[in-house]
C-alpha cells in the first residue's frame, strides 16, 4: 500500500471516517444481505457514497481515497471472508471513482452529484448483467410472455426492456439524491458547533458481537452441491449432444431454472473460490505492508461504533427523515470535532 502523507491534524479524522465506512459496510451490509432486500445496492452504496464524499472533502490528499478503499476491502476480507466478488468490485469502483472525481473543491458539489449517479448506475447495471448471465436472454423473453398472458393484451412491446430501463433510471435518481445529500451534509458541517450534542466516550470499549466472521459452509453441504452440479453438467452436455433424447426438459421455465442453477453452482464451486483466493492473498499482502495503519483503524473501530449507536439513540426525539438528519448531525459533529 502506497504511503499517503496526511498531517497530524487530519490523521485522526481520516482514520475515523475510514472506520465509519467500514462499519457501514459491515453492519448495513450484513442486515441487507441477511434480509435479502432487493435494494441492497441503494442502501449499502448510498452509505458508502456519503463516507467517500466526506473523505474527499475533509482529507483532500492525493491517494487518500485509494488507501481508504484498500483498507475497507481488507476489513471486508477480515469481517466477511465469504462476501461475493461483486461486493469487492463495488468497493473498488466507488473508491477509484471517488479518487478521480472528488479532487476539485471549486466544483465539489457538482462532482458529488456525478459521483452519486455513476456509482448507483454501476450498481443497477451490474445486477442486470448478472441476471442476464445467469438466466440468459430467455429470462427476458419469458417475462414478456408472462406479462402478455396476465394482461391479456394482443402484444407487449418489450416490457422487459422498459423494466430494465426503469430500474436503471430509479438508481440514477437515487444517485442524484445521494450526491445532493452528501454535499448538503458537508456544507452544513461548517456551522455545526453545538457542544450539547457531544457524546462522552467511555474507556475500554470493545467491538460489539454484531460484527463477526461468516461461517464457512460445511463439507457435507458442499459435497452435496458438487454431486448436483456434476449431474446437471453431464445432463446439459448430453442434451446438447443428443437433443432428441435430452435428459433435461425442454420447457422454457424449467430450462431457465436449470440453467441458472448450473451457472450458479459453477460460479460458487469453482470460479468464485479461485478468484477469492487470489483476492484474499493480495489483500493479505497489503495488510502486512500496512500493519501499523490497520492497527490504528482497528483500535478506533469500537469508538466509532459506539458513536454510531449513541447518535441513533439520541436522535429518537424525531421520526422519519427528520431523525435521519438529526442522527447525521449528531454523528458528524462527534466524528469531525
Amino acid at each position: 500500500m502506497k504511503s499517503v502523507q496526511v498531517n497530524s491534524d487530519s490523521k485522526r479524522l481520516y482514520v475515523r471516517l475510514i472506520a465509519l465506512w467500514i462499519l457501514s459496510e459491515a453492519f448495513l451490509g450484513g442486515v441487507v444481505h441477511g434480509l435479502k432486500l432487493p435494494i441492497s445496492g441503494l442502501l449499502i452504496g448510498g452509505c458508502a457514497g456519503i463516507c467517500i464524499c466526506l473523505l474527499g472533502w475533509f482529507v483532500p490528499v492525493r491517494g487518500a481515497l485509494l488507501k481508504a478503499t484498500l483498507v475497507v476491502a481488507i476489513f471486508k476480507m477480515m469481517l466477511s471472508p465469504h462476501s461475493p466478488p461483486a461486493a469487492y468490485i463495488a468497493v473498488f469502483f466507488q473508491g477509484l471513482l471517488g479518487e478521480f472525481l472528488l479532487r476539485n473543491r471549486r466544483v465539489f458539489g457538482l462532482m458529488c452529484l456525478v459521483f452519486g449517479i455513476l456509482i448507483m448506475t454501476e450498481s443497477a447495471l451490474q445486477r442486470i448483467l448478472v441476471l442476464t448471465l445467469i438466466y440468459g436472454t430467455k429470462f427476458w423473453e419469458a417475462l414478456d410472455l408472462f406479462v402478455l398472458k396476465v394482461s391479456g393484451a394482443a402484444s407487449v412491446e418489450q416490457f422487459s426492456i422498459s423494466l430494465a430501463i426503469g430500474y436503471v433510471l430509479m438508481h440514477i435518481v437515487a444517485g442524484a439524491i445521494l450526491g445532493w445529500l452528501s454535499w448538503k451534509l458537508i456544507r452544513k458541517t461548517a456551522g455545526w458547533n453545538d457542544t450539547g450534542l457531544i457524546i462522552e466516550i467511555p474507556p475500554n470499549l470493545v467491538m460489539s458481537q454484531q460484527i463477526q466472521k461468516d461461517r464457512k459452509p460445511g463439507r457435507i453441504f458442499k459435497r452435496g452441491l458438487l454431486v448436483i452440479w456434476l449431474f446437471l453438467l453431464v445432463a446439459f452436455i448430453q442434451s446438447v449432444a443428443y437433443p432428441k433424447a435430452a435428459w433435461l426438459p425442454t420447457n422454457a421455465v424449467l430450462s431457465i431454472a436449470l440453467r441458472s442453477i448450473l451457472i450458479l453452482l459453477t460460479w460458487y464451486l469453482i470460479f468464485s473460490p479461485l478468484l477469492m483466493r487470489y483476492l484474499h492473498s493480495w489483500l493479505q499482502k497489503q495488510k502486512e505492508k500496512s500493519s501499523v495503519f490497520i492497527t490504528e483503524v482497528l483500535e478506533i473501530l469500537p469508538e466509532v461504533q459506539y458513536l454510531v449507536r449513541q447518535s441513533w439513540v439520541n436522535s429518537k426525539t424525531r421520526s422519519g427523515p427528520g431523525r435521519f438528519f438529526l442522527f447525521s448531525k449528531i454523528l458528524l459533529i462527534n466524528i469531525l470535532h
